[in-house]
């Protein structure tokens, strides 16, 4: 495993009502919406970070992202979730389980295990250390404003490389959208999970089974 890669392509639709829905093509459990351009993918920031923590809960593969075509915007993930899923894959791609990393650490099983937690808060320099010990380089390029929006026409560029290749990894945190209503969005994503008629599966959250 030379690189891993967290800046996924999503397509916007509008809907019937004129919101824009936001497509994942790479994580069909990953579905939310916007009122407009900017509220949506700030929700698909969320989103992706929400899908990728529920596959780590439940010990799923993490899919490559599809190349970025026109049309398509890539959204990143919280830096936080990207370095867990980085160290979760680096653990199964090396085999090593959750006793392993700990003895590498130098630290207690339960310690490394919350580093793995989607769930839990954890400083990003605890992530790049522990990713460290098993190898990988992090480092930081193109670290502008606005690292966790959506751009559209550009791949993305967050990877975590072993030492054979450069890494580049965001420092920044995801930006926030001023716009009116988006501290709701989690809850309206709630009462869509409700109220949705049949079809797209609705984001999961990080502690879906």
């Amino acid at each position: 495993m030379s690189g891993m890669r967290y800046t996924y392509p999503v397509r916007l639709k509008p809907d019937e009502s004129g919101r824009l829905i936001v497509h994942f093509l790479d994580l069909p459990e990953a579905l939310t919406d916007g009122a407009d351009e900017t509220e949506a993918l700030t929700e698909a920031a969320d989103c992706l970070s929400e899908a990728l923590a529920g596959r780590v809960n439940r010990h799923e593969n993490i899919p490559t992202p599809s190349p970025l075509r026109r049309g398509l915007y890539a959204v990143e993930p919280e830096p936080t979730i990207a370095l867990k899923v980085a160290l979760y894959e680096a653990l199964r791609a090396r085999r090593m389980t959750v006793a392993h990393l700990a003895r590498i650490l130098g630290v207690a099983e339960r310690e490394a295990a919350r580093l793995l937690d989607p769930r839990i808060h954890t400083r990003l320099t605890r992530l790049e250390t522990a990713l460290s010990a098993l190898g990988y380089q992090i480092g930081n390029r193109d670290s502008g404003k606005g690292a966790g929006l959506a751009r559209r026409h550009r791949a993305g560029r967050t990877s975590f490389m072993s030492p054979s290749r450069r890494a580049a990894v965001r420092s920044e945190a995801p930006a926030r959208s001023p716009a009116a209503g988006l501290a709701g969005g989690r809850a309206r994503r709630a009462a869509r999970r409700r109220l949705r008629a049949p079809g797209p599966p609705p984001c999961r959250t990080s502690g879906a089974p």
